[in-house]
């Protein structure tokens, strides 16, 4: 096959050797001797060896024409994967992470991408088809549509931004293949504009691309310089976060990810849009390293802010958003399965007075905790980072939806609290008491012991373990107040490792068995922590709840948890922000504003899972302001931060691409160059004018050999006239 069949017509020019053979011929020179008899054969053989000898000069001649006139015709050896002149298909997957943000020699990966992406759309026809795929943002969903409006593809490419959150390769390479499968054009191609950044591209090949080995897949690496970058992958609060006029302390997890020690790089704390603080650090290759900024929140409100980086090659993950709604109160959700119709029978009664005491106090005065009455069946509706802590009270169990739910929670700092009573039934708690996997506390629930009607056998409390940071200031107790606790019945826990379970209060019985059981333990879960109480929160099966030691326990207990180290609240890049409004009945409408001037409105929608709004609009990271109005009102700030995930530029070898996509046709490219000579390859086979032109100038050196070797020699002397040979 040819790409330039018009030259081939040049092979006519072969006729011209023949014309010059034809009217040019050399005619043997004429020289007198007294006799020619002797010279007879010798003529005759010189003359059948100059015929073959201009024979095949001729054929040489003709040949040299002829396969010039091929070479510039640029023959090819079509494969069966090349397509040749006819239409074409092509995906372009356009990797718009934020690790295409890097900057190397002044210019951003992701420019030098689209301009990629540009040309490769610039050398398609009208006859060709095309579509486009970004790894991440909004438009990342759309189906994949082939179309010959090329000028559209442009205009996406130009459209094009990059993403914050987290996009996958493979993802797009398999919805590419997918894609192909629905044309039926010859040629057919996948080109995947990306970094090769080892992070995106986790995930295994799908079926369609499996399916598909004589489809080319060409990566184009955009990322083969070394950077300098630091990252902020995480920000936790410390000390007392929840109350106005506290000195707390953020810690900024500031991350290398490349091999180099990064040093003195400046990092900044902005309060209300301004900056407050400032700190220099160095991090080793391949570390973390925390930063603390200790600042004093006055007042009880909302504050937002952000720590920020020193630019370096990559500027999206530079900068960390926070919200903090420092408050006066810390507030607890207290959870029972039903309400008594007389309040002091309620299971919440004796805790929701030990936290805020004043409740029924005329003196008005105020607790630092204010605790929240709800139903258990409103915990799905809770939005439970709204509270530094939650009290399950003698409640019959938990499905496991809501232990992933409070797990979540935990692991963030949240603190749980169960209180046990009659209602308890251990098989409905396989899933919070577990001795190890994703239960909420490592133990088994045994049975309860004990009679709470006869009251036969008695069990006392020890003083608990000051030891334990939370109740160090509970030495000043007497412990007569501690012993005056009485327990009749209670559950017991076992299989539990006392390097994971700590008892912090214990009960004891001189006569009764167990001789010892926990009245109190806890365990941590991530940055929060677990608490079981053997007994309930009212006076049925113990004297606890109304003892002089209950309420300094339990605020000691919330006033450790909470002042522990938590994660802020942040919504990741892409993923929807949801406003619940559990204990609203009416519509509430929430107004964003996504960007200056720029406002989104939703209104809430109702279905089994409560009232709520689900704004899916966080594609940008920053700080939003929104609004409620209708049946709720007010404002307030959430904010969106980057994946921090992107911001491991480990790149993916040549070497592993291979292997994993091994069941494809794949190719790396590195220049725009080789990206062209490889599709031309590819569409067109295997380009043979190279070897064409080697074989041009063999036949021109055969010919000038033997043109040289067939010259007659000049003869010296002038001839004489007489007779003639």
């Amino acid at each position: 096959m040819f790409v330039t069949p018009v030259f081939l017509v040049g092979a006519l020019l072969a006729v011209i050797p023949v014309i010059i053979h034809l009217f040019f011929r050399r005619r043997a020179p004429q020289m007198y001797f007294s006799t020619i008899r002797f010279l007879q054969l010798c003529v005759r053989k010189a003359a059948r060896r100059k015929r073959i000898e201009n024979l095949l000069l001729l054929l040489f001649r003709m040949l040299l024409f002829g396969l010039l006139a091929v070479a510039l015709a640029r023959p090819f050896f079509r494969s069966s994967v090349a397509g040749g002149s006819g239409p074409a298909s092509a995906v372009i997957i356009l990797d718009n992470s934020y690790s295409m943000a890097t900057r190397q020699q002044g210019m951003e990966r992701f420019a030098q991408a689209k301009d990629i992406a540009r040309t490769l759309v610039r050398e398609m026809s009208e006859r060709d088809s095309v579509a486009l795929i970004l790894t991440g943002g909004p438009r990342a969903g759309d189906k994949v549509q082939l179309t010959h409006r090329l000028n559209d593809v442009h205009s996406a490419i130009a459209q094009a931004e990059i993403f914050a959150g987290y996009a996958n390769v493979t993802t797009a390479v398999n919805r590419a293949f997918e894609a192909l499968r629905t044309s039926g054009d010859v040629s057919r191609e996948v080109v995947v504009v990306t970094d090769l950044q080892e992070k995106s591209l986790e995930g295994e090949l799908g079926a369609a691309a499996r399916g598909e080995k004589d489809v080319p897949l060409i990566f184009y690496d955009c990322g083969q310089e070394a950077v300098v970058n630091l990252a902020v992958t995480g920000l936790t609060f410390k000390g007392g976060t929840r109350l106005g006029g506290t000195l707390s302390t953020l810690v900024v997890q500031v991350y290398n990810p490349t091999d180099g020690e990064i040093r003195d790089a400046r990092l900044t704390l902005y309060v209300d849009n301004k900056a407050v603080k400032e700190q220099r650090v160095t991090v080793q290759g391949r570390a973390r390293t925390p930063v603390h900024f200790r600042y004093p929140f006055t007042e009880a409100r909302t504050v937002t802010g952000w720590v920020q980086l020193s630019d370096d090659s990559l500027a999206f993950d530079n900068r960390c958003n926070f919200r903090i709604a420092a408050s006066d109160r810390i507030r607890v959700l207290v959870l029972r399965d039903e309400q008594a119709a007389i309040s002091y029978l309620d299971e919440g009664y004796y805790v929701v007075r030990a936290l805020d005491p004043h409740t029924a106090d005329d003196a008005g005065g105020v607790s630092p905790i204010a605790p929240v009455l709800r139903l258990t069946g409103e915990l799905d509706k809770a939005v439970l980072e709204e509270f530094g802590a939650v009290f399950f009270m003698n409640v019959h169990g938990l499905d496991l939806t809501s232990v992933s739910k409070l797990r979540r929670y935990v692991e963030t700092g949240g603190m749980v609290v169960f209180f046990m009573g009659d209602r308890v039934d251990p098989s409905r708690y396989g899933g919070v008491f577990l001795p190890s996997g994703t239960g909420l506390f490592p133990a088994n629930l045994g049975r309860a012991v004990g009679d709470d009607r006869k009251r036969q056998d008695v069990w006392q409390m020890r003083p608990p373990d000051f030891a334990w940071g939370g109740f160090a200031r509970l030495k000043a107790v007497p412990p007569a107040l501690f012993e005056r606790v009485r327990a009749y019945r209670f559950f017991t826990i076992d299989g539990w490792d006392a390097a994971k379970v700590q008892v912090l209060a214990a009960l004891s019985s001189e006569t009764a068995a167990p001789a010892s059981a926990p009245l109190l333990a806890s365990a941590s879960l991530g940055d929060g922590e677990v608490f079981f109480f053997s007994v309930p929160g009212t006076t049925g099966w113990t004297t606890f709840p109304a003892t002089k030691v209950f309420v300094p326990m339990l605020h000691e207990m919330v006033y450790a948890v909470t002042g522990k180290t938590g994660r802020l609240e942040s919504v990741t890049a892409g993923q929807p922000r949801r406003f619940d409004f559990a204990d609203v009945q009416g519509e509430v409408t929430v107004s964003v504003e996504v960007r200056p001037g720029t406002t989104e409105v939703r209104k809430s929608t109702h279905d089994a899972s409560g009232n709520f709004v689900l704004f899916e609009s966080t594609w940008r990271p920053g700080i939003y302001r929104y609004v409620l109005a209708g049946a709720r009102e007010g404002e307030d700030y959430f904010v969106v931060n980057p994946d921090t995930r992107e911001s491991e530029l480990a790149r993916m070898s040549d070497a592993a691409l291979e292997g994993k996509f091994s069941a494809t046709k794949m190719l790396v490219v590195r220049s725009p160059e080789q990206l062209t000579a490889e599709r031309l390859r590819l569409r067109e086979g295997r380009p043979l004018a190279g070897y064409v032109f080697l074989l041009v100038i063999t036949v021109a050196g055969f010919e000038l050999f033997l043109a040289n070797r067939t010259r007659p020699a000049q003869v010296e002397g002038r001839p004489r006239t007489g007779a003639t040979a």
